[in-house]
């Protein structure tokens, strides 16, 4: 349950079905009892419109999880984790253009996935027509992940870096199986800097899960043997301990009645369907003072999700990047702590959609 600071830098399930000859599942089933997608836990992964216009469409959101999912398969496989998860082909589209702007707001997102009748009720009315055993929301604004401990639904922001070397989707999905923090191991090589197990914080993440046993592995070009865990330090082995609950709960669903809260939303190919338009908006100033002082002057219908990267010197690399969003009820967006200084010749973009909208170059 790892929040990332505003200027985006990243950190950091599984699935039995019990396969026999004679067991059969019906073709409109995700889970067809066969030696290829036996012991494996499935994943219904829903998005807002507001990632996806922010994502620049839901195949960047597949691509971004595609990539978290081998991640999480190889940590499962790392540590003898004789189970894998699969996303379900289809993914849910959801009509909710709000961002997540802080920890809150992401905490409150959780809360409100959890209800069968709220928002997100057509979510779990598919979760039930796909029988999927987790549900991953992923959503636009707040750079984190967030799920429940030892429970089935879980969020995450769209970026790739939640995804990608961070670890933060395994982290985040791991605590469903539950994986806890305490329960993860930190290490301090001081040449080599720190690292940690999967469900650790605050150092570079390691591809295993904390283990009562000891491996070998290259840790900045030196040989090192190390204990991953110990006896009280074991998420492996809860994660083994619970994959075979998970992996049933999408067979076990009750029926999902409608309800009247509920958003549209609608079953969709993530490589084919039509990327959200986003809403109106207008950018009417965009500086940067000698302090950094990032200001937005602007007017949307709706909460918009941005970034904001600095190319030093003008150069075409940039020095990280800053996410952020404008919200509907104001018209003026101030991002004190950005960047340090913005010294002349720095050039700073402005991007909404994926799409570069406005620069400035500072004199």
């Amino acid at each position: 349950m790892k929040k990332m600071t505003q200027i985006s830098s990243y950190l950091g399930v599984l699935v039995i079905l019990l396969f026999t000859t004679t067991a059969f599942k019906s073709e409109n089933s995700h889970k067809n009892l066969t030696a290829q997608n036996a012991n494996e836990i499935t994943v219904l992964f829903a998005y807002t419109t507001n990632a996806a216009f922010s994502a620049g469409g839901a195949a960047n959101i597949k691509r971004n999880v595609d990539i978290g999912l081998k991640n999480l398969n190889d940590a499962l496989k790392n540590s003898n984790v004789s189970y894998s998860v699969r996303a379900i082909d289809e993914f849910v589209e959801v009509e909710y253009n709000n961002t997540a702007a802080d920890f809150s707001s992401v905490d409150q997102l959780l809360k409100e996935l959890r209800k069968v009748d709220g928002k997100f009720n057509k979510v779990h009315q598919f979760r039930k027509q796909k029988q999927a055993d987790i549900v991953c929301l992923i959503f636009g604004g707040y750079g984190m992940g967030y799920a429940d401990l030892n429970g089935e639904m879980m969020v995450c922001n769209y970026e790739e870096g939640i995804f990608g070397g961070s670890y933060i989707f395994p982290h985040e999905f791991a605590h469903n199986l539950g994986a806890t923090h305490e329960a993860a191991m930190l290490f301090d090589w001081k040449e080599a800097g720190s690292r940690r197990t999967l469900e650790g914080n605050g150092a570079v993440a390691i591809p295993y899960f904390s283990e009562d046993r000891t491996i070998t592995m290259d840790v900045a070009g030196a040989k090192r043997t190390f204990a991953l865990g110990d006896a009280s330090h074991d998420n492996a082995k809860t994660i083994r301990k619970n994959a075979p609950a998970k992996s049933k709960l999408g067979e076990n669903l009750g029926n999902v009645a409608a309800s009247n809260n509920a958003l549209a939303a609608k079953l969709v190919n993530p490589l084919s369907v039509q990327a959200p338009q986003g809403p109106v908006y207008s950018i009417t100033a965009f500086s940067v003072s000698t302090t950094g002082k990032v200001t937005i002057k602007y007017q949307t219908a709706d909460d918009l999700a941005i970034n904001v990267k600095c190319f030093p010197g003008g150069g075409t690399s940039p020095f990280g990047d800053c996410k952020s969003s404008l919200d509907k009820n104001k018209n003026e967006k101030i991002i004190a702590d950005y960047y340090a200084e913005g010294w002349s010749g720095d050039k700073f973009v402005l991007y909404v959609g994926g799409k570069e909208v406005k620069s400035y170059n500072v004199p």
